[in-house]
This record gives structure tokens, sequence and C-alpha cells, in this order.
């Protein structure tokens, strides 16, 4: 992609963690960028894994350093970090699932094609539209995503803070690094399992970052009183993260496995919520 002083662009690729491109899944999200100033969203390609041209307006304003070394590239996967921490169902990614062992059947965007529904009242038709490019950018490719710019600057701005400026807070900075690390990842891979575990360290770094050694049921209070999220939740995937860990040593233990396993979708989207609300709580604390 082409740069200059004014603006950068790059390839980003769009999926959901619940249902990651490895459960060969398809998607249908319509997509919603509001209060766009400085981020463009152009180039829709349509596919199991959805894709775009990411271009960013006068970055140098909003946190860009300058052009040299791995700053622009460490700017954009700050982006990415950032818009996945307000996005609820999307992902965004520069990981293209092609490009692992992964491997999903790519399609070009089809012209819009009518459905005919007889309902008690008649017949319902409805179109769907596959690309749709206005002032604020949609894209039917299931779901609803939306995005504002305005939460996303704030987002990295916190980042850049936390990464580039000497700080001073009672927190372990290391620690919430590698809670955004994790959480980075969790968000970049294709695997629910992987998912999971790194969503759920993510999670408990965030937590602890204060310097305070939390487990079990301290843990799991800890994460309900700052994300709100359910202590049934919680505990049910403190103790899932647990039986990943560990051996089964009995029928029942594998059992639970098992059951584990067919519910990661439900278990990311709770534990997703709750990493996102620690890692923004404690952001605002720096």
């Amino acid at each position: 992609m082409s740069e200059d002083t004014d603006k950068i662009s790059r390839r980003i690729y769009l999926h959901s963690p619940i249902n990651p491109p490895s459960t060969g899944h398809g998607l249908n999200v319509n997509f919603n960028l509001k209060n766009s100033n400085y981020v463009t969203m152009n180039d829709w390609e349509n596919s199991l894994q959805p894709s775009f041209t990411l271009t960013v307006k006068d970055p140098k304003s909003i946190g860009l350093i300058d052009f040299q070394g791995n700053n622009v590239e460490d700017f954009v996967n700050e982006m990415i970090l950032s818009s996945n921490l307000i996005m609820t169902k999307a992902a965004f990614s520069r990981h293209n699932s092609d490009s692992t062992k992964t491997e999903i059947s790519r399609k070009k965007p089809e012209a819009p094609k009518p459905t005919v529904e007889d309902t008690p009242t008649g017949k319902k038709i409805s179109i769907t539209e596959v690309v749709t490019i206005t002032d604020s950018v949609h894209i039917t490719v299931g779901f609803n995503e939306e995005l504002n710019e305005t939460e996303l600057i704030n987002l990295l701005s916190k980042i850049h803070h936390l990464k580039r400026d000497t700080i001073q807070t009672n927190l372990k900075l290391n620690d919430l690094a590698k809670s955004l690390n994790e959480y980075a990842a969790a968000m970049s891979s294709f695997e629910r399992l992987s998912i999971f575990k790194n969503l759920f360290s993510a999670l408990e770094l965030a937590i602890n970052c204060d310097g305070i050694d939390r487990s079990s049921s301290d843990l799991d209070n800890e994460i309900h009183r700052i994300t709100g999220v359910s202590l049934s939740r919680i505990e049910d995937c403190r103790r899932f993260n647990a039986r990943t860990k560990h051996v089964d040593r009995s029928p029942q233990d594998e059992q639970e496995y098992k059951e584990g396993l067919n519910k990661l979708g439900e278990k990311i989207i709770y534990l997703r919520e709750a990493a996102q609300k620690a890692i923004i709580f404690r952001l605002g604390s720096i």
C-alpha cells in the first residue's frame, strides 16, 4: 500500500471470534463506521473472511510519531487493537486465514438477490445488498457491528500513553501491557480454544495488574465488581480454563472438558465482554 505524510493505508481482514474461519461459517455482517473524520474503510471484498482497505488521514494528528522504522506498523496494530476493544461481535486482523492452515473458499461479491417469503399479510420481499459504501461504511456479508471513531481515537491515545510515556501509577504496567498483547492475540486467532485461552489470560492480567494476585472466588468477585459480568459466567470460564490446563483424571473431568468445548462460542461472548471492560477500566487509571 502507498503512504505519504498525509495518510497510510493497509489491508485489514474481518472475522467473528465466535465463529472464526476454522469453523467454516460464513459472515453476514452489517458494519457501520460512525463519526468518521480520520478513518475510511473502502474496497470491501466479500468472502468467508471479508477484507477492506483501512486508510487513516493525517495519522500524526492522532498519535503516529513519524513514518520511520516500525512506527507505522505499530500504529496500525494499535488501531486494530483499539477497534477490537470497542466492537462486540466482529474482530479486525491483519492475518488472512488463507495464510494459515485454515482453508476457506473465497467468493467475489454478487449482485443483490431478492428473497420472497409468504407471510399472513402477503408476500414479503427482501433484498440483501452485498456491498454498500456511503458516508458511513456498510457491508452486509448474521449480525450488526458498529465502530465509533471518537471512541477509537480515545482508546488509541491511552494505549500510546501506556506504551510510550513515563506514567506515575500504582498499576503494574508490564502486566497491563501483557493483557493487551493477550487480547490482541485472541482477536487474531482463528481457533476457538486459543481465542478463549488468550481472552482469559487478558482478563486475569488486567484484573490483577493492581498488584494483588487474586485467584478462585476472589478473582471472580473482582471481575464481577469491575465488569458487571455475572459471577456464574465468570466462574464457568475460570473452571473451564483450569480444566484445559490439567489432565483428565476421571470420566467427569473428560465430560466437563467436552461440554466446555461444545459451549465455547457462548463462553467467548461474555469472556470478551469482561476482558474489554477490565482493560478499558485499567487504561482509564493511567
